[in-house]
């Protein structure tokens, strides 16, 4: 089974209630793509169906007993492509996306000649669109009642590839698939993108360059062409659909030594870089001459009675700088939303508040001009940098520490 034990939860809908609306608003789900929207009451669709709003005069969702259930009909209403079948699509689109994760969806999949379920990724944007006739997509399923007992899995992407159906494909085939509940997941990192079936690994491929942005969930059932009216109507019957995230790797203070974090100015960038460690001081001291040492900044959190915070570090791999946060949240968005930004662990510790009066305030500053943040615990520094840089801004305390 899938180790989900170093994930945390980051998107469930275990569908006990229903919360989808035409654009989203107030709500989970949204079943309109607005690049795509047809009319007032529908989206375009694929194959021979269109995706409609209940406001088009039929509902294609039903949530009962834990469970969303998608129908689709022949054409019954005057929205829609004129002679699609209709049924629907939900996606998370401004409501929920993320960078990396597993994506999973316990479903009961269609066996009706024509229908056609699918579970699947988007990018909030798209990149090089066209590009070797490519875009950016994820299909952790594609399902067709045709073939019941195959699952189709595709990576889509603008990067060259000479055999995409050896190299951007999982196809695995499962008896009795169709005849009942099974899992269908998928864990995207940065190196590789992995497929489960009933959490079990069924093949993994490597993550193309243009696959490290955040991406929103789907799931639909559209209808072919070779679907037959006068027969039964097809079903995708979701039990649940969620997301996950890596826990970051905390990895362990250095040894505080003298208490006190050194701080350098990177010449190249205007940017500093903090650090605790005295091997590391000495390292970038002896290999790195655009960094030009300043000294001691302030000293870690030595109090130990005290309420104290860990400081995370990142490295941000295209400007070369450096990125520092004691908030536990902002550094899970950071890890969720930019994957430009490479973890590196905590940093050193710091006050979570000023203890009376006892400890010192490290300020802290965004520089709108480059993207890049500024930290000092000097008070004259504070107030050189708020009356004569206006690219500055001042977003306050970062955490407490102890002065020099």
């Amino acid at each position: 089974m899938k180790d989900l034990s170093n994930y945390k939860l980051t998107f469930s809908d275990e569908f006990n209630t229903r919360s989808i609306s035409q654009n989203g608003t107030g709500t989970t789900w949204a079943d309109i793509r607005p690049e795509w929207r047809f009319d007032a009451h529908s989206d375009i669709g694929f194959g021979r169906s269109s995706f409609v709003d209940p406001s088009s005069g039929y509902d294609p969702f039903k949530v009962q007993d834990g469970v969303l259930t998608i129908t689709a009909v022949p054409d019954r209403t005057p929205y829609g492509h004129q002679g699609s079948w209709e049924s629907g699509l939900i996606h998370t689109r401004g409501s929920f996306q993320q960078t990396y994760g597993y994506f999973e969806m316990r479903a009961d999949l269609s066996d009706v000649k024509g229908s056609w379920d699918a579970f699947w990724l988007l990018p909030v944007k798209q990149i090089n669109e066209g590009k070797n006739g490519g875009w950016q997509e994820l299909d952790i399923i594609e399902h067709y009642g045709s073939n019941p007992d195959g699952i189709y899995r595709w990576i889509h992407t603008t990067d060259y590839h000479a055999n995409p159906s050896a190299e951007l494909q999982v196809y695995t085939e499962h008896k009795g698939l169709s005849k009942g509940f099974h899992t269908y997941g998928m864990d995207w990192n940065k190196d590789t993108i992995s497929f489960y079936f009933d959490g079990q690994l069924v093949g993994t491929k490597a993550t193309p360059s243009d696959m490290h942005g955040p991406m929103f969930i789907l799931a639909d059932l559209a209808v072919e062409a070779v679907a037959d009216p006068a027969g039964a109507a097809p079903q995708m019957k979701i039990d649940y659909i969620r997301a996950f995230a890596e826990k970051p790797v905390v990895v362990e203070p250095p040894p505080p030594g003298d208490g006190a974090v050194y701080r350098f100015l990177n010449t190249k960038t205007g940017t500093h870089f903090f650090t605790n460690d005295a091997a590391e001081r000495d390292q970038v001291s002896k290999t790195l001459p655009q960094f030009r040492f300043e000294g001691p900044a302030f000293h870690t959190a030595s109090d130990k009675s005290a309420d104290t915070l860990d400081v995370f570090r990142f490295f941000d791999k295209a400007s070369g700088t450096h990125f520092y946060t004691a908030n536990e949240a902002e550094r899970d968005q950071v890890m969720r939303t930019l994957p430009n930004l490479t973890f590196e662990g905590v940093a050193y510790k710091a006050y979570a508040n000023g203890g009376g009066g006892a400890h010192e305030e490290v300020y802290r500053f965004y520089d709108k001009a480059n993207g890049t943040h500024f930290y000092t615990a000097n008070e004259a520094e504070r107030d050189t940098i708020l009356h004569t840089l206006p690219n500055y801004r001042f977003e306050g305390v970062a955490y407490y520490t102890d002065l020099v």
